[in-house]
């Protein structure tokens, strides 16, 4: 049997118990109404946004067209270019010509339907510079009357003039006193690959290339002075050998500086000598040749690069 006490407890803890569930309603209930105050106040009734028709349509077209131009521009391009590009050839209109139009009565009385001709200008070739030779040079002109006198050469003992003629054709009486350089050498311009300088009939030039045989008087002359009208220069010797007439050892120009590279290289093969001296495409060359004993079809060929000037 419960005493007074315990019975007025459990009253009491009934009482709080109803009282904290009433509490939690009236919280529960006032958040709701809090939170949905704010959720009007923070989120307003928004109104759907409206387009114009005519809007709509300009957006439309617009991203349609890109589409498509995208489409044509990655197939032309990138799928089938060749069909795309097509070479384009240029044409040239001339204008309706009017009876007061002076300029072109040229062509008042072309008949319809005929095509004019349209001649394009002749290209010219750039001014040569002006260069005046040096002065003994032009003393040797005077003295030997002659002023196809371009340059003097002087290899190991050996000292000659050098002459310069169309055709390459040089008198009986000048071949023991002269050699020639090949007409296609301009010396003033001096963008040759090889200068090829003839040598003809008992002259001092040609006992010297045969001197050569001797590899201590290879040794011994490394080197060639060519002095020209324009100005003095040293080359170096590189090959030495004997080849027929088909060998391109008298080919001034060639096609391209890399097959002048591959002919060079041939040139150092050949050499009966090995020099070590490394010579490309960019070194210009100087050939001296003359015609052997042994047979008309056969020549010397002594080569030498020019002289590299190292700058800083």
């Amino acid at each position: 049997m419960k005493t007074w006490y315990e019975m007025k407890s459990g009253q009491h803890a009934k009482s709080e118990g109803q009282i904290n569930i009433v509490v939690t309603q009236i919280k529960t209930v006032e958040s709701n109404t809090i939170s949905n105050e704010l959720s009007g106040e923070l989120s307003p009734n928004i109104e759907p946004i409206k387009i114009p028709w005519f809007t709509a349509i300009s957006l439309s077209f617009l991203i349609v067209a890109s589409l498509v131009t995208g489409v044509f521009y990655w197939y032309t391009v990138y799928y089938n270019p060749e069909e795309y590009y097509v070479p384009v050839m240029h044409t040239f209109q001339t204008p309706n010509p009017t009876p007061n139009d002076h300029e072109n009565n040229h062509l008042i009385n072309t008949a319809p339907g005929d095509e004019l001709e349209n001649e394009l200008p002749t290209p010219t070739e750039p001014p040569r510079p002006e260069m005046d030779p040096l002065p003994e040079f032009v003393e040797l002109w005077e003295e030997y009357d002659n002023r196809g006198i371009v340059g003097r050469l002087i290899i190991a003992d050996a000292d000659v003039l050098v002459l310069q003629k169309e055709g390459n054709d040089i008198a009986g009486e000048d071949r023991g006193y002269f050699v020639l350089l090949d007409s296609g050498v301009d010396l003033l311009i001096g963008e040759e690959h090889n200068m090829v300088v003839y040598v003809y009939g008992e002259n001092p030039i040609r006992q010297t290339l045969q001197a050569y045989f001797d590899y201590g008087f290879f040794l011994e002359n490394p080197t060639i002075t060519f002095s020209t009208m324009y100005g003095e220069f040293d080359w170096e010797i590189f090959s030495f050998y004997v080849a027929p007439a088909a060998f391109p050892f008298m080919t001034v120009n060639h096609e391209s500086d890399e097959i002048w590279g591959e002919v060079v290289e041939q040139f150092t093969l050949a050499s009966l000598y090995n020099t070590r001296l490394d010579v490309t495409m960019y070194d210009q060359i100087l050939t001296l040749t003359a015609q052997t004993d042994a047979h008309p079809d056969l020549y010397y060929v002594l080569q030498a690069r020019m002289l590299r000037h190292i700058t800083s």
